[in-house]
């Protein structure tokens, strides 16, 4: 019965730390999906002046600068 009871705290221990590690994990996937949807909404409107130089950059996340903290400075 003695091992019960110290096992007990243990494992409270180590639900919260996985409680914790799950809800900071949850703040960082809202936060990058803001970020990602604030970018989409910014890069979707025309830039520059019409008719002039069309840039068009292809790769991941970093060449769109997803994770700047403006979509201007990406």
């Amino acid at each position: 019965m003695v091992g019960v009871v110290i096992r007990h705290p243990v494992i409270a221990s180590v639900v919260s730390v996985l409680a914790v590690l799950v809800a900071l994990w949850a703040v960082e996937l809202v936060q990058v999906k803001t970020g990602v949807e604030r970018a989409r909404e910014y890069w979707a409107q025309p830039q520059g002046e019409e008719g002039g130089l069309l840039y068009v950059a292809m790769g991941d996340s970093v060449t769109q600068g997803v994770g700047a903290s403006r979509p201007d400075l990406g």
